[in-house]
């Protein structure tokens, strides 16, 4: 197994936090689970970890609480059309090469057959709002830094971000901005690069775009602060330049 595909591998005996920050270092989104012959167990991805959170399950807990044990492989034999067939049907960003002893030998990503960029280039996210329905709550706090599962809900979001692969960040500041520059900073500590938009005055939901220093170059993502949501980003990117989209909203029932 070459360093790489080490980097993307993980064992079912590490926690739910290890996982975690090991997608925040490989900014894949995705882990292989492996014995100690590399033979596949299983994989997880930042959506497991979502919907784990969201399931109240503790960050201590094993990875094999919340691993998909039998995952959609490939064959190295397999030809790059009939991989990525397989990945349009089955919305996979990512799918682990298998030989025929099950040992993972490769982790392709779509990116890699359909010529395009493999993740958004950067992220807005509006976290400007006042949080009138939270009060008394939010009268001390601004709504995105309320603890949900330990820590505010803004860090939940931003390291789903970072599990995209998104390397740049702009958070939308207006209401209590000061509270959140000061716990985020520049974001080195959370492992990606943020800048701030500041609102003199409250612009409403993307109002907030037109005051970006330049616009990106390539696909965007805008997202609220306060919404915590099992939506794979990973995968949306895919949708968006597989239908070569001008824009693409994700929305619940």
């Amino acid at each position: 197994m070459n360093q790489e595909l080490q980097s993307h591998s993980i064992t079912r005996d590490c926690t739910v936090r290890e996982a975690i920050d090991q997608m925040n270092q490989n900014r894949v989104g995705i882990l292989i689970v492996v014995d100690p012959e590399g033979i596949l167990l299983g994989t997880v991805t930042d959506g497991d970890v979502r919907r784990a959170i969201l399931r109240s399950i503790s960050l201590s807990s094993s990875l094999e609480e919340i691993m998909c044990r039998h995952p959609l492989t490939v064959s190295p034999a397999s030809t790059p059309s009939d991989v990525l067939q397989v990945m349009e049907e089955h919305r996979l960003h990512h799918i682990p090469v298998l030989d025929d002893d099950n040992r993972v030998v490769d982790l392709l990503h779509i990116g890699d057959f359909l010529g395009s960029p493999r993740h958004f280039s950067t992220a807005v996210i509006m976290v400007g709002g006042q949080g009138k329905r939270l009060h008394p709550i939010t009268q001390s706090i601004p709504k995105s830094m309320v603890v949900v599962a330990e820590r505010p809900a803004l860090e939940h979001v931003i390291d789903q971000v970072i599990s995209a692969g998104i390397e740049q960040v702009y958070l939308s500041v207006n209401h209590m901005a000061d509270v959140i520059e000061d716990h985020f900073g520049d974001g080195e500590d959370v492992g990606v690069k943020i800048k701030y938009i500041r609102e003199e005055e409250a612009l409403g939901t993307g109002g907030s775009l037109r005051l970006l220093p330049q616009m990106p170059s390539g696909p965007f993502l805008v997202m609220n602060g306060d919404v915590l949501t099992t939506a794979d980003l990973a995968q949306l990117f895919t949708f968006h330049t597989a239908h070569r989209s001008m824009m693409t909203i994700a929305a619940a029932e």
